[in-house]
């Protein structure tokens, strides 16, 4: 592969695996706030007065992850029904044959969402620690198993040699080489995503007091950040290191390579903003935007650097035809003209909210 993605295929095809990373960056942008949100709720339940005296953070945590939520499910619409028509034979087709499996993300998914809720409302803050740690729990095992679940489907559809036996037998669970630290990898680099987004709420977010030693909030948020790229960083090294050689070649090559860099070059303008916030206590202009366009470079460069690899496991050549004949129905104008609808809503809402807060606190 000596074509730098998305070039090297037909127009068609090379349109889809666009639209399919486009649009699964924006996805794993508010997926990644929910779940490193969900794990940060549960592991500071038992530090700094857990529950009942909750952080900065946690508090803005709890009060955004329900909406964050919506958007990650709401964004991930598309790209699920890209890679449908992107690999028809190993995601589409296969995962109705073992629908009973993946569809238990679906309640799993609905529960949390309501769990979210749950955590809160004023009932739950009147009961116990047990019991809020307990909600705490729940949540963070449903969002875990849907990770998990997403993990092992994307792996099985990568395994020629099993997947066709898994499904003809039904089977529930597959484990591959490698998908621990793949989870990993995907996981703690959630936490990065999560430190970025929550920098940006303090500073927007009308009425946020940050806690009264503001450096140590900060330093905490920092550490927050930096440890989950470099822990990240190391899950995906072990990750790499042990994929068959057929699939590791496509992501150094220029299919991948250039992307694997961009990648790269992100997680390093990422730590050296976390590290200067480290050392000052405070975050500036400069520092923000450093670590937010690296977070933005790092996850779109590894959106790619995963799609390089299946593109290294799997045929496209049969279904290309089908690419072709799908990019001649009309549909497009619909789409983009929904995306921009919704994304105007979306951004509505939040001003909406921040105006209604700032005014309500101007009365108080």
């Amino acid at each position: 592969m000596d074509a730098i993605f998305p070039l090297g295929f037909p127009l068609a095809t090379a349109f889809y695996l666009a639209l399919y990373v486009a649009t699964l960056v924006v996805h794993v942008v508010f997926m990644n706030y929910v779940l490193a949100g969900a794990s940060y709720l549960l592991l500071a339940s038992f530090w700094g007065g857990g529950c009942r005296k909750a952080c900065c953070w946690q508090r803005l945590i709890k009060d955004w992850i329900p909406f964050a939520t919506g958007l990650a499910i709401t964004a991930g619409v598309a790209p699920l029904l890209f890679v449908q028509i992107l690999y028809q034979r190993e995601f589409y087709t296969a995962n109705q044959l073992l629908s009973h499996r993946f569809m238990l993300i679906l309640p799993i998914l609905i529960v949390c969402f309501y769990m979210l809720y749950v955590l809160k409302s004023h009932w739950i803050q009147a009961r116990g620690v047990a019991v809020q740690i307990g909600a705490r729990l729940v949540v963070f095992l449903g969002f875990a198993f849907i990770a998990w679940s997403w993990t092992e489907n994307h792996l099985l559809s990568l395994d020629e040699a099993v997947w066709r036996g898994f499904y003809a037998e039904g089977r529930s669970f597959y484990v591959a080489t490698g998908m621990f630290a793949r989870l990993a990898m995907w996981f703690l680099g959630a936490f990065s995503t999560l430190a970025v987004l929550l920098m940006w709420q303090a500073r927007q977010t009308p009425g946020f007091v940050l806690d009264p030693d503001e450096r140590s909030a900060w330093r905490r948020l920092a550490a927050t950040g930096a440890g989950g790229l470099v822990a990240a960083g190391i899950a995906g090294a072990v990750y790499f290191l042990l994929l068959p050689a057929e699939q590791r070649a496509p992501a150094v090559s220029w299919l991948g390579g250039p992307y694997l860099a961009t990648a790269s070059l992100g997680a390093v303008a990422q730590l050296v903003g976390w590290v200067r916030v480290a050392r000052s206590g405070v975050t500036t202009l400069v520092d923000r935007l450093a670590i937010t366009v690296g977070c933005l470079a790092t996850i779109s460069g590894m959106a790619v650097v995963r799609e390089s690899i299946r593109l290294g496991s799997v045929t496209l050549a049969e279904v290309q035809a089908m690419h072709a004949d799908a990019m001649q129905i009309g549909g497009l104008g619909a789409f983009l003209g929904f995306l921009v609808l919704n994304g105007g809503l979306i951004g509505w809402t939040i001003v909406r909210t921040r105006r209604e807060i700032f005014t309500n606190e101007s009365r108080v």
